[in-house]
């Protein structure tokens, strides 16, 4: 598996969901599949960071890797290890399966050499047995692993480099992609003349394409620390044909050929877990991890720790680290604007429904009809100013018409008074208070509303209907404004200040 930025293949779409898990990015790809990382969320704000390795989309029409991936969920979800990568779930998705991994953040041991080949540097000799010692433990369990009968499923690698050897940030270096594994449990069996894995760290015996054991892994994880020790590949050939020819007859190279200074125990131990014949190889992964600190032991070289690690990962690939960290932190708060702003969206368009209902349901509805009631109101009724207003201008007018014709002076003298009543009327009531629905504002507000369908009945008020007489009748104990009109209901020309046409005609002002 190549890391991703460093590979020059060009990237495929990224898929936004696979299932229940979101995608980031991508952080690696190989021949075969791609690995993302996403997040995987769940009920009360749990939320988990995954590596997803799903397949090329121009090989997902293929059985043979549908069936390959499958393989190795099923074996690599069986290993228990802090040392190898987990797997935690299989999904399906765009017509091809992938799997849920444990996302390490660091790099894999493939970067780092890179990094160090940039910085013409060499990795300190007790950094590179600590993570040898765990990368073998991890490898060690996968070996061991048993069915459920108890026997062994013989399971063998076949890919073990540095691509698929993953340094972690904690200082905890572990071996991941069992996609090429060989065990009793797969799907589907490699046809004999096939080979497996990337031919530079293939053993003797499969570039010959021999039967196979653990043996092979442990030769590929030689290459691996012969390569770790030197800060050099071990074989640097181009031509798969070639190459494969080489392994299979030529003996590798020893590590004192090419750094002297490395102690001649790693050298001598390095030679065993590269010998030609299998049956004089190291056995286990194990056994070269005891060999190799048996060696450092004897030589004086002290195995560094954890934290070590993380410092020297840290110091070497700080900057790459955190610029991933900055974009991983970017696109999480990308989307989550994104989740935001669709809530709000949401909550918004929810909110105006329920305004809308609410309006509707509160206004009880009233059956509509042809005839105008009058308006009921409750309690007694007292004379508003404009009633009283129109109360006087109205007997004004009818003691003016009733009234025998008068001389010019009379008609002058009584039609002004008329005219200044009548605007004075209409200029107070333009001022008044406002009325809805064609009703004085204070009569309005004696009008008892109407009972809703959940109220509990009103006992019978007793009712009265406004009608025009009660405005023109009303006594003086109702009206805070004075007397409406004479006692005997007649307006006299006397009391208008002008005197009655005498019989001798002509009319006489009142001094």
């Amino acid at each position: 598996m190549r890391d991703w930025g460093r590979d020059a293949r060009a990237p495929e779409q990224i898929p936004e969901v696979l299932g229940r898990y979101e995608i980031l990015l991508p952080i690696a790809s190989g021949g075969v599949a791609t690995v993302y990382l996403a997040s995987s969320t769940g009920a009360v704000g749990f939320e988990r960071d995954v590596a997803i390795k799903l397949t090329h989309r121009h090989l997902r029409d293929s059985p043979e890797f549908f069936t390959q991936l499958v393989d190795e969920a099923r074996l690599a979800g069986r290993i228990h290890h802090p040392n190898v990568v987990s797997v935690h779930d299989v999904g399906f998705a765009d017509k091809s399966v992938f799997i849920v991994m444990d996302y390490v953040e660091g790099e894999s041991l493939a970067a780092i050499q890179q990094l160090l080949k940039h910085q013409d540097a060499r990795m300190p000799l007790g950094v590179a047995l600590k993570i040898l010692d765990d990368f073998l433990a991890g490898l060690h369990a996968a070996h061991e692993l048993r069915g459920d009968d108890g026997a062994l499923l013989e399971v063998v690698h076949r890919d073990v480099t540095p691509h698929n050897i993953l340094v972690g940030v904690d200082g905890v270096s572990r071996i991941t992609d069992f996609g090429v594994a060989k065990a009793a449990s797969r799907l589907t069996l490699t046809l004999p003349g096939f080979v497996k894995g990337k031919i530079a760290y293939m053993s003797p015996e499969q570039a010959q394409g021999k039967g196979i054991g653990r043996t092979v892994d442990v030769w590929a994880a030689g290459v691996v620390a012969w390569e770790l020790f030197s800060g050099t590949r071990l074989h640097d050939g181009t031509n798969d044909p070639v190459l494969m020819l080489k392994i299979a007859r030529e003996p590798p190279m020893r590590l004192r050929h090419v750094r002297p200074d490395v102690p001649r125990e790693l050298d001598g131990v390095l030679a065993s877990a590269l010998a030609m014949d299998p049956r004089s190889r190291l056995p286990t992964a194990e056994a070269l991890a005891e060999a190799l600190r048996g060696a450092a032991e004897r030589a004086g070289i002290a195995r560094a720790d954890a934290r070590e690690v993380k410092a020297f990962l840290l110091g070497l690939a700080g900057p790459e680290l955190e610029a991933r960290r900055e974009k991983i932190a970017k696109i999480r708060a990308l989307r989550k604007s994104w989740v935001d702003l669709g809530a709000r969206a949401a909550a918004e368009t929810n909110t105006d429904s329920e305004s809308t209902r609410a309006a509707t349901e509160i206004v009880p509805s009233v059956p509509l009809s042809d005839r105008l009631e009058p308006t009921v109101v409750r309690g007694p009724v007292r004379p508003l100013p404009e009633a009283r207003r129109f109360a006087r201008m109205s007997a004004l007018l009818s003691v003016l018409l009733t009234t025998p014709l008068l001389s010019r002076a009379w008609v002058v003298l009584s039609v002004i008074p008329a005219i200044s009543l009548a605007l004075a009327w209409v200029v107070a009531g333009a001022g008044g208070p406002e009325r809805t629905s064609g009703v004085p504002a204070a009569l309005a507000t004696s009008v008892a509303p109407p009972p809703t369908a959940s109220s509990a009945p009103l006992p019978a008020p007793t009712e009265r209907v406004l009608t025009p007489a009660d405005l023109a009748v009303a006594t003086d104990a109702e009206s805070d404004a004075g007397p409406l009109l004479p006692p005997d209901g007649v307006i006299t020309p006397s009391e208008l200040g002008v005197e009655p046409e005498s019989p001798a005609g002509g009319s006489r002002r009142r001094r």
